[in-house]
């Protein structure tokens, strides 16, 4: 039988890792529908793009490697972020906070 510790721990990890990846596909998924709807009636493809979500350019840096970087970021399709990389880039960070976590605790 399960601590209360450990259903503790996997309420925070399913809070903290998994609800917000949850959201992130349903927003996604909402988004993605709604484009589908405006392409069946102008015939054209105008993917929501993440310059399009924050209305500016971003500012350049000195930095062209970063510059690439930035603008590949934020060309793609926020329903390509919401719905994949979001989410991967998400889980892949806590899986990993959280790995190192539980071999520094079996350290002490």
């Amino acid at each position: 039988m399960q601590s209360q510790d450990d259903r503790a721990e996997e309420l925070i990890i399913i809070l903290i890792v998994v609800l917000p990846c949850a959201i992130s596909i349903l927003i996604g998924g909402f988004m993605l529908a709604m484009e589908c709807v405006r392409w069946l009636g102008t015939a054209v493809w105008d993917p929501y793009t993440l310059y399009d979500a924050f209305g500016a350019h971003i500012p350049s840096t000195k930095l062209l490697g970063l510059n690439k970087i930035l603008d590949w970021c934020l060309s793609r399709s926020v329903v390509l972020w919401l719905l994949i990389l979001g989410p991967v880039l998400w889980l892949g960070g806590w899986l990993l906070i959280i790995k190192w976590a539980r071999a520094y605790a079996r350290e002490d």
